[in-house]
């Protein structure tokens, strides 16, 4: 009898966490992707993902996509060549590496700490021109809410690397 007492004053505590397990809901900024020519896909409704097709770039390697992180709204993507806007326009002065593609050399991270600005990582064909890791910062609030880039092609690590990027 004492088992069963044990259990349900327990109860009470599961229902709470149920109740707010399910208003809890995940970042977004991987809600949207961007890839291959022109193609994309619209992860925003959990149902099913759409199927985009207007996408401004060629990127038949590494390809990165960031999104607003509360509403799942595209902010950016790029295939370390260039950069796009929301719009599909490449920002202003976002050449990267020249005929860049590669296997996964390009990544997006939020800068910690700040709302806005975007480090966006790059690495060269593997050893290819001695560029190594770079790293560019982009500003979401210049260019009147379409990004930015505050600086370009910071030295991260000068050594020989591979194509191969990752982070956590």
């Amino acid at each position: 009898m004492k088992t069963k007492f044990v259990l349900l004053t327990h109860i009470p505590l599961f229902l709470i966490f149920m109740i707010s397990a399910s208003t809890l809901s995940a970042q977004k900024q991987s809600n949207i992707w961007y890839f291959g020519d022109g193609a994309g896909l619209d992860f925003n409704d959990s149902c099913k993902p759409r199927v985009l097709t207007n996408g401004a770039m060629n990127g038949f390697e590494g390809c990165a996509t960031i999104a607003d992180k509360s509403t799942g709204e595209l902010l950016f993507y790029t295939n370390s060549e260039a950069v796009w806007n929301k719009n599909h326009q490449m920002m202003p002065n976002s050449s990267l590496i020249p005929g860049g593609s590669t296997i996964t050399q390009v990544l997006i991270i939020e800068r910690p700490g700040s709302n806005s600005q975007y480090s966006v990582i790059t690495s060269e064909i593997m050893t290819y021109s001695g560029q190594h890791y770079r790293f560019h910062l982009i500003d979401m609030n210049l260019n009147g809410g379409l990004g930015g880039f505050v600086y370009k092609d910071s030295m991260l690590y000068n050594l020989q690397v591979s194509e191969k990027i990752t982070a956590v």
